[in-house]
């Protein structure tokens, strides 16, 4: 079972101490996305640096990043300033994340072209607040038509000053073993999918292992990372998928990430 807060984990355990569950309790685990992607990072990897602060960011663009930077001076002129610029440039960062975009395929202009035109409706108006703080933090120019419009005119510039960077920055962090709160889903996701050490497509999970099915509780909070995590881990376990949430708090979208859009899921 797969919810997004801690709030929502807590009361799902505990409707699952109604008598009605006895039979079934056992089989059943509840986790937020970022849990299992914890526990599985975990598993894989020692000695991790989470940036868990305002500080720990502002460290980790400062200073980890700094061979990244060093290539992009605009983007270094931010990063080098005292305030609030190095901790929302990482922001940003986290924020292209949940949007979809993979730093390991989307490798060039074209697919991160096709990529940001596939972002629609709430998810939209997500990328313009992107645009709008690059904007305000001088690593875009500032435009005369208002955001959303300068993101549909200007994908080259968007990619040039900073996706290039932001690329080489998120594989860059995840070398020093340094994570953010989003990378836990990011990157479980990217481990879930990716081929094994031979390049061979990683086999469905079976046996004890395997979950045969998921159910997605408050679907709506839902963004374009968790989706594809979600569909992914399905695939890898073989499982159904079961939704739940409320239309009525957020409209569905479509969602085109790797073939999959929220719509279809829904029917």
């Amino acid at each position: 079972m797969v919810t997004f807060t801690k709030t929502a984990t807590h009361e799902l355990r505990s409707r699952l101490e109604h008598a009605e569950f006895d039979g079934v309790r056992d089989h059943i685990k509840i986790n937020t996305l970022n849990a299992y992607g914890y526990r599985r990072m975990h598993k894989q990897l020692s000695s991790t640096r989470l940036l868990s602060s305002s500080k720990d960011k502002f460290f980790a663009m400062r200073n980890q990043l700094r061979p990244i930077l060093n290539k992009y001076p605009h983007i270094k002129e931010v990063a080098s300033k005292n305030g609030k610029g190095p901790r929302r440039l990482m922001d940003v960062m986290d924020s292209l994340k949940a949007l979809g975009f993979d730093h390991t395929t989307d490798t060039n202009y074209e697919r991160f072209k096709e990529r940001l035109d596939s972002i629609q409706g709430s998810l939209a108006r997500q990328m313009e607040t992107q645009f709008d703080l690059l904007t305000q933090l001088k690593v875009l120019e500032s435009k005369t038509k208002d955001s959303i419009e300068a993101v549909a005119d200007s994908p080259r510039a968007f990619y040039d000053r900073f996706f290039r960077f932001w690329r080489a920055a998120v594989a860059s962090l995840h070398a020093q073993l340094t994570f953010t709160f989003e990378d836990q889903k990011y990157w479980c996701w990217l481990d879930l999918r990716s081929p094994d050490a031979a390049g061979k497509t990683k086999p469905p999970f079976s046996g004890a292992a395997r979950f045969d099915h998921i159910l997605v509780d408050e679907f709506q909070d839902i963004n374009a990372l968790d989706l594809a995590f979600i569909k992914t881990l399905a695939d890898r376990h073989r499982a159904s998928i079961t939704i739940a949430g409320d239309d009525d708090q957020q409209p569905v979208v479509k969602v085109g990430i790797s073939g999959i859009d929220t719509t279809a899921l829904l029917l």
